[in-house]
């Protein structure tokens, strides 16, 4: 996991991000969502992301992200 751990913060170091503001997404549940996780970024599963973009909502979701498809649901709408 530490090899994991550290591709990630090396990504958000590049991206000039702190891991709170990037969100991962992915199909490998351990690589692609618990492992952002641990550095303190969002992460969700592909399945849930498609979900939460196509309806608004998702369990998986972090608050922030459902407020951003809320919010692009409602400019679709507009």
């Amino acid at each position: 996991m530490f090899v994991i751990t550290q591709s990630f913060m090396s990504l958000c170091r590049q991206l000039g991000l702190q891991p709170g503001q990037v969100l991962f997404v992915g199909d490998a549940m351990q690589a692609d969502v618990i492992g952002p996780s641990t550095i303190g970024a969002f992460s969700m599963p592909i399945s849930e992301f498609e979900r939460s973009f196509a309806s608004g909502s998702s369990f998986y979701a972090p608050h922030p992200v459902t407020q951003l498809f809320q919010r692009l649901s409602a400019a679709k709408a507009a």
